[in-house]
């Protein structure tokens, strides 16, 4: 026992019972006391079929594939069923429930599987960030029971995905939940399902079987009836601890017990309390967006950059598809509390089929905007074709050819997007890209520093292929 308790402590393994499937027989210490006990015959029974590099139960658990590898599930079943061929007790060997109880850790592992759900996109049981991808999906982390919510190595584990995704760091956040199990509930879990394995046991032999009078044999299958139901409402009773990233850090919420009777998946429970807790949102205003949103000086923001602001900043609320969003911005511009511009077309108090790359508009701006596309398109109609009535005849007179526009304005600074759309635009349709040159007067009480002229503006006016015709500093 004392080699295999020290075995299990170098390997840093996690589970809290040390199973017969658990027992290292590749260890040298620990396969030398079995053989000093059951012959040295053995030891080559061991070496071919339980455990080492050529034994066969290793290369099947290879040829499952690297999913399922690192759990050693034909290792396990081999060493269970070998040591149980050795058991000091009068009965000898073992049957399908016994290799289930030494085996009790995958198979609580594959009822959590099927009692998951796929309300959220759940990833069962991670043991690295890597295991999770950083994606904008909405993921659900299924902790296994070792990393359980009072331990510290649990929310050591908890902090890592939220900070990491392999070996980079990880972007979308708030679009990551923890859920952990509660420990003490673990207990319950493994008489549970060990009651379960012993109801199913009784039920599988015949001759123990044919013992009981027929009331005592419905008694038993009500049981086992009652044991397999009542495992899966366990577990949904033990993940109970769930992690949400919050502004400040992580911040443990505690779901509590579900009620009696309840079969809701896990992550249809977790997703059903974050929307209770509007930390999904299903619906949206375009107040909301907004104010939660845009920056004081910002007037127009792509649609894009607004959901990834909400999967990225932690603590904020997630809408929960982007649909929701495209339903908060047809409400606004319907209302017009807000517009949307695509490329030179600004829609406001219209109907508009918005997508994740349109621009969103505050609806002073759309308005403006608006009001001046609609100026521009009813001045360029009347100078493309006047229509005269004369003498009860119609007569249409065109205006003369125009091949070259000049102009000077003096323009607020804060209007400059209006410029844009409604001025460069149009005539950058009706011909070839107009040559721009602007005058910059700029003043100050105080003095420009070097800094900000050559660093910045000049930068700018070089990094954008400008050129600096004159410029005059007094």
């Amino acid at each position: 026992m004392a080699h295999v308790v020290a075995d299990q402590y170098k390997q840093r393994v996690a589970s809290p019972l040390i199973q017969s499937s658990s027992v290292n027989l590749a260890n040298p210490a620990i396969r030398r006391e079995f053989i000093k006990h059951i012959g040295n015959e053995f030891d080559s029974v061991i070496a071919a079929d339980v455990a080492g590099k050529s034994a066969k139960a290793p290369k099947i658990d290879k040829e499952m594939g690297s999913e399922y590898e690192k759990y050693g599930i034909a290792s396990g079943i081999a060493t269970s069923v070998f040591l149980y061929s050795f058991s000091g007790a009068e009965r000898k060997g073992t049957n399908v429930p016994w290799i289930r109880v030494a085996l009790l850790r995958e198979e609580l592992k594959g009822i959590s599987q099927k009692s998951a759900g796929k309300a959220l996109e759940v990833y069962l049981w991670p043991d690295d960030s890597s295991d999770i991808p950083d994606n904008r999906n909405l993921k659900l982390a299924i902790l296994a029971p070792e990393f359980s919510y009072d331990s510290e190595k649990g929310k050591k584990l908890v902090t890592a995905f939220s900070e990491k995704a392999g070996i980079g760091f990880r972007v979308y956040k708030n679009a990551l939940f923890s859920l952990a199990m509660d420990n003490a509930q673990y207990v319950t879990i493994s008489k549970s399902m060990k009651r379960f394995l012993a109801l199913s046991d009784i039920q599988s032999d015949k001759g123990l079987l044919e013992t009981l009078t027929r009331d005592s044999q419905d008694e038993l299958r009500k049981k086992l009836r009652e044991a397999e139901k009542e495992i899966p409402f366990r577990i949904l009773s033990a993940y109970r601890h769930l992690a949400l990233l919050e502004e400040s850090g992580l911040n443990w919420k505690d779901l509590g017990i579900p009620t009696v009777g309840t079969s809701v998946a896990i992550s249809g429970r977790v997703k059903q309390y974050l929307k209770d807790q509007e930390r999904i949102l299903s619906h949206l205003t375009p107040k909301y967006i907004i104010e939660k949103t845009f920056a004081n000086d910002e007037n127009e923001k792509a649609l894009r950059d607004i959901n990834e602001l909400f999967l990225k900043t932690p603590g904020m609320p997630i809408v929960e598809n982007e649909y929701v969003l495209f339903d908060a911005v047809k409400e606004g511009v319907r209302s017009g509390f807000i517009g949307v511009r695509e490329g030179s077309e600004v829609y406001y108090k219209q109907d508009v089929s918005p997508a994740i790359d349109s621009v969103i508009l505050r609806g002073e701006l759309a308005e403006e905007m608006k009001g001046t596309e609609v100026r521009v398109k009813e001045a360029q109609e009347v100078r493309e074709k006047r229509e005269e009535y004369v003498g009860g005849i119609r007569a249409v007179t065109e205006d003369k050819g125009i091949k070259r526009v000049t102009l000077r304005a003096k323009v607020p600074w804060d209007k400059l997007s209006s410029i844009i759309t409604g001025v460069i635009g149009p005539l950058k349709e009706k011909g070839q890209a107009p040559e721009i040159i602007i005058e910059i007067k700029a003043e100050t009480e105080e003095e420009f520093d070097r800094t900000t002229l050559d660093t910045k503006v000049k930068e700018t006016l070089q990094q954008i292929g400008a050129e600096i015709e004159e410029w005059k500093e007094e």
